[in-house]
């Protein structure tokens, strides 16, 4: 975004110089530069450079120029500019666009043939094009031999695209061989875009020192005359040395009759021989002679080897009198061996009558055509600048486009009626992404406010073609209820791609699309801006504001919908899409329904579609987003085989939101990828998903399972439960997190945390209520075992992995269960033991027979479902030493897993180590020893064991809100004595140095906001736990509420923050750019202090002294993150800062 102009420097002016390597130079406006305009020529420097986007004009030697292929890899597209050296956009010559119009010659073709082998003389021929794009006038070409001018060749002036061949000599040889030079404009009389180096053509012309075999003469002579004959062929060495001894075959009509041996020939000899008598079948034989069939002979060509011809039979006539083999006068008749066939395309049709090449006759084409008020006729191939309406069926001639528009304001009306193409894939050759066909069924270049409705299209190029341009863009725009359908070729032509489409517009605002059936148009290639689709809309500008709705759009060769080059604001909905993306002649590995592929397509709503059943050999995409800033909501997404939802782009894909979408059976249902921020939502259904979570949950809200919803427990609340499920994932990167849906056996969600990539791996569920063979007992009540066991994965390519279950209320209330008791456990095959895992009850479910529970695990094995049976003693007394005691089944040890505990209970619920409902209780207890009062207030209960009581009667009854900051503090004594590394490293920093630092953007002191009104130094240490522990919102609310050390960390605070302060506060941080102030200054004091801290992934942050020198938190590095798993981590910046 440069303006970089005049720049005269004593005729050493350069605009912009590149010397070294990996550099984007795009969207500058370069001019009057008495050098290059934008220049990268060091040799040993100026490579791989992408160059795009940029005007360059008016400049001294070259606009863009390089050193020539010493700098290689420089490459762009979309320039501006007239002169190049030795640099050219992506395909084109020199720049895509031309500040002015110049020519260019260039030498497209050169050929030597000899005209005497062995006195060594050949002609040469040349053929010369001008590809500029102004006319070229006379010039001349130089023909240099061995560095010295032989001839000159006067070339007439040259139009755009327009050819001159020559044959010039002979020459003759010196030596074995000649160096051949031939330059176009030898005397540089034409201005051209690139004249510098694409107007020569060298190489070397190498006499052969070898034999070359050719029939010279081939004859036929009756035997018995219209029944057998006998061949005559000549073979000639025309080489310069001798040809060994080689074979003959005799060929008629493809099958070999005969062969002959030809003896050894010097050079310039000839063998003649006659072989026969063969018997003629029907009224002509195709003889075919081929010599040396073995190939043991190396020869000078080997492409003069063979000779055919046709042996006709003499007096073939057919009924008419027409001779075998040629055309009647009534057409399309041809005399095929005395019978008259239908062969339209070898002998034509009578006048205004068309051929049908597979069938070999002619039709009359429809009479109709589109008919204006005052009765003008607009037929195939015509202009039309007045409003019209179809009468009949148009059927249009080979090469034809059906109705080309030219005028504005004007609609066309089908009424029901179609026109149909009769194209080869010959008359699609070279259309582009911003030039569509002209072949095409409607054709409009630039003309606004027109109509096309009621109207159905096919055979074609291109369906309907809108080309607009930069300067003139294609306005208001409605296609209504049309049916545009088998447009397009799956096979090039000429080496061109079929850029070929059902709709094709470029350069377009203010387009409505809808009600219309799209299918079935094919295409061909692997850019971006190739054919085959149903609808391609290259918009090469912004705020299009186009409305592409209710059309159905399907088995289309590449996607039903597929839009480039910035399309924004625009509406996509109420479609359905299927079927796409199958096409023989596509390469694009990205294929689908709905693809937004540009990186700029901004703001769009695609909302309310039904996509689906998207194959695409295996590339199949439902909703592909390039763009950021878009909305994709209440859309229905099934059947695609690489990703339902998409957001896949690590250039562009930021900030969409994804809302109340149904995206089921998929390979990923939906998929963000890695190095994007910003993609957000909620209330979608889904089963997998990859760097994806809705809005507090993780992986989707709801699964695919019901109609639309299904209970987050995932519970069958049927009789009956199936025993076993099995799903299977195709991708996961490593250091990403995937959510697996289950729809059976208890278990609704496994997610899965990579260690390594996760290919193609699978995940077998199998519920039972007895346990395997050989399993030791397990502490507590089994509700269900769960045998869970992977394919193509081991427990060390994970970091861990979090299983929700759930369990039944009925079950819990028959075997009197306590709640807070339900853990899941994993049995461990070589010690035979049972270890408990952390357990955490998560919200209500929306199915009221279960209760839904998290469990975090490290790897995959047998599991349990256990919970205690609930006891209830009265209150008689507590010993401060057994307050704070654990229970036998929740072992409470220095640096375990941290438990994911329920946050405050509501009233006449309670929670905690093991808990259950009971009703408010109002008490005043006064500690009289101590000589601490505490308040009178409506208390809410909690169950704690006491350890005294035999095990069965442990559970004793406390008022939660008598726990006063003396209490805690005296408990939190007890922790000190094991050691707690929170509170050493708590004491090493000074948390006032982060006051100045965000005094500015949080001062919330009036007691109103969702939160409680907290300080700022309380808000970033829980921020610091946050990522230290690596806990959501709602878990850093609930650890902080529960656990002794994290209150110390925080101070003994009167109220924890819940989850809505947190993310607010955070937020406001990222805004406002205070969070690397933050980070940076907490890593400066870490590193003062020589440490460095080891994050956990649900378990204790482990505190180590570091040497110093280690790399500075001051510049935190986004590449350096490491799992828990791969030892001797720094502290990094936080997940919430990208």
């Amino acid at each position: 975004y440069n303006d970089v102009h005049d720049h005269a420097a004593d005729g050493y002016g350069y605009g912009i110089y590149v010397g070294g390597s990996n550099n984007t130079i795009e969207y500058n406006n370069v001019t009057n530069n008495s050098m290059h305009g934008i220049s990268m020529d060091r040799s040993d420097g100026s490579w791989n450079n992408d160059v795009s986007n940029n005007t360059v004009c008016n400049n001294g030697e070259y606009d863009i120029a390089t050193c020539g292929s010493a700098c290689y890899g420089n490459n762009g597209c979309n320039n501006t500019c007239d002169t190049t050296y030795y640099y050219d956009d992506y395909g084109s010559t020199g720049c895509t666009y031309n500040c002015s119009p110049a020519a260019d010659l260039t030498i497209i073709e050169k050929l030597e043939e000899w005209t005497d082998l062995g006195n060594k003389t050949y002609n040469i021929t040349y053929t010369i094009k001008n590809i500029g794009d102004a006319d070229a006038g006379e010039s001349n070409t130089s023909i240099k031999i061995d560095g010295t001018e032989v001839a000159t060749d006067p070339v007439p002036a040259l139009t755009q695209g327009e050819n001159y061949t020559r044959t010039l000599g002979p020459f003759t040889m010196s030596g074995g061989s000649n160096v051949i030079l031939i330059c176009a404009d030898s005397n540089n009389m034409i201005l051209e875009k690139s004249q510098e180096y694409n107007n020569c053509l060298e190489n070397i012309f190498i006499h052969p020192e070898m034999p070359d075999l050719t029939i010279t003469e081939k004859s036929e002579a009756w035997v018995v005359e219209g029944s057998t004959y006998n061949i005559t062929y000549t073979v000639k060495n025309i080489g310069t040395i001798e040809a060994e001894a080689s074979a003959t075959s005799i060929e008629i009509d493809g099958e070999t009759i005969s062969n002959d041996t030809v003896p050894a020939l010097a050079a310039s000899e000839s063998y003649t021989s006659t072989l026969g008598p063969f018997t003629i079948s029907g009224s002509n034989d195709t003889i075919l002679i081929c010599i040396d069939i073995d190939n043991n002979i190396t020869e000078v060509d080997e492409d003069n080897n063979c000779k055919e011809n046709t042996f006709e039979k003499p007096d073939c006539t057919c009924s008419d009198g027409t001779p075998c083999g040629e055309c009647s006068v009534d057409k399309p008749k041809y005399c095929d061996n005395g019978v008259l066939i239908d062969d339209c395309a070898e002998c034509g049709c009578p006048g205004g009558e068309i051929c049908d090449e597979e069938l070999g006759s002619c039709y009359l084409p429809g009479v109709g055509g589109c008919i204006t008020g005052d009765g003008t006729v607009f037929a195939c191939g015509d202009t039309v600048t007045k409003s019209c309406t179809l009468s009949e069926n148009m059927i249009c001639p080979s090469g034809s486009a059906g109705l080309i528009i030219g005028a504005d304001n004007i609609v066309i009306d089908g009424n029901g009626y179609g026109i149909t193409g009769s194209t080869t894939n010959a008359d699609c050759e070279w259309a582009g992404e911003t030039s569509p066909c002209t072949i095409s069924g409607i054709y409009n270049e630039g003309y606004d406010n027109v109509v096309i409705r009621n109207l159905e299209i096919e055979d074609f190029c291109t369906g309907i073609a809108l080309k607009g341009t930069g300067q003139n863009k294609v306005l208001d725009i409605t296609i209504d209820n049309c049916r545009i359908h088998d447009n397009g070729f799956n096979t090039k032509s000429g080496g061109s791609d079929m850029v070929t489409h059902g709709i094709h517009a470029c350069f377009v605002r203010h387009i409505e699309i809808t009600e219309n059936d799209i299918c079935n148009n094919k295409g061909t290639g692997s850019a971006c801006g190739d054919g085959g689709n149903g609808i391609f809309i290259y918009a090469g500008v912004s705020d299009n504001y186009c409305d592409i709705n209710n059309n159905r759009l399907y088995d289309n060769a590449k996607a039903g919908f597929w839009t480039k080059m910035m399309l924004s604001k625009s509406t996509i909905s109420h479609n359905e899409v299927w079927g796409n993306g199958d096409g023989s002649g596509i390469d694009d590995d990205v294929r689908g329904g709905i693809i937004l592929r540009c990186k700029k397509s901004n703001e769009n709503t695609i909302e309310y579609n039904d996509v689906h059943h998207h194959a695409a050999d295996g590339y199949g995409y439902g909703i592909y987003v390039g763009g950021s800033s878009n909305t994709i909501r209440h859309n229905t997404v099934n059947g695609s085989t690489k990703h339902g939802i998409s957001m896949a782009r690590s250039d562009g894909s930021w900030d969409n939101e994804i809302y109340n979408n149904v995206v089921c059976d998929n390979g990923i249902d939906i998929s963000v990828t890695s190095g994007v921020t910003g993609n957000t939502g909620d209330e979608n259904t889904c089963e997998t998903t990859y760097n994806y979570n809705d809005c507090g949950t993780t992986g989707c809200t709801l699964s695919c399972l019901e109609s639309g919803v299904e209970n987050l427990g995932g519970i069958d609340t049927s009789e009956e439960e199936p025993e076993e499920e099995e799903k299977k994932i195709s991708f996961i990167e490593a250091g990403s997190n995937a959510s697996i849906s289950f729809n059976e056996c208890g278990v609704s969600l496994i997610n899965v945390y990579a260690m390594n990539d996760l290919i193609n791996f699978s995940i077998n569920i199998r519920q039972s209520d007895e346990p395997l063979e050989g399993e030791t007992g397990i502490t507590g009540i089994v509700y269900r075992y769960l045998n869970i066991t992977t394919s193509n994965i081991t427990d060390e390519d994970i970091i861990n992995a979090t299983i929700r279950f759930g369990v039944s209320r009925s079950w819990i209330q028959d075997t009197s269960i306590d709640e807070a008791s339900i853990r899941l456990n994993r049995y461990n095959d070589t010690n035979r033991n049972w270890t408990v895992l952390p357990t955490t009850r998560i919200n209500e479910t929306k199915n009221d027979a279960s209760i839904c529970f998290e469990a975090v695990t490290q790897g995959f094995s047998l599991f349990a479902i256990t919970g205690r049976e609930m006891t209830v003693v009265p209150l008689t007394g507590i010993p401060d030493s057994e307050i704070a005691g654990a229970s036998t089944w929740e072992p409470m040890i220095p640096s375990a897993p941290l438990t994911k505990t329920q946050a405050a209970p509501q009233e006449e619920k309670s929670v905690g180590w093991n808990t259950i409902p009971i009703a408010p209780l109002i008490a005043v207890i006064i500690a009289g020893t101590a000589g601490i009062i505490y308040r009178r207030k409506l208390l809410k209960t909690y169950f704690l064991p006491n350890l005294s009581l035999p095990e069965r009667e442990r559970n004793i009854i406390v008022p939660v809100n008598s726990f006063t900051d003396y209490f805690m503090r005296e408990e939190y004594a007890k922790v000190e004595k094991l050691g707690d590394s929170l509170a050493n490293i708590e004491s090493l920093i000074n948390w006032g140095a982060f006051c100045p630092i965000i005094a500015d953007i949080f001062d919330d002191r009036s007691g109103n906001g969702s939160g409680a009104n907290i300080d700022e130094v309380l808000m970033i240490k829980m921020l610091v736990l946050q990522q230290w522990y690596r806990l959501s919102d709602s878990e850093l609310e609930q650890q902080a509420t529960d656990r002794i050390s994290f209150r110390r960390f925080l101070g003994f605070p009167d109220t924890i923050p819940d989850k809505s302060a947190i993310r607010t506060f955070r937020e406001q941080l990222t805004q406002t750019g205070k969070e690397r102030k933050i980070w940076g200054e907490l890593h400066r004091q870490l590193d003062s202090s020589e440490l460095a801290v080891k994050q956990g992934v649900i378990q204790d942050a482990t505190f180590i002294t570091v040497k110093q020198g280690h790399t500075k938190a001051s510049k935190p590095k986004r590449d350096a993150s490491q799992t828990r798993r791969s030892g001797g981590e720094t502290l990094q910046c936080p997940w919430w800062w990208y």
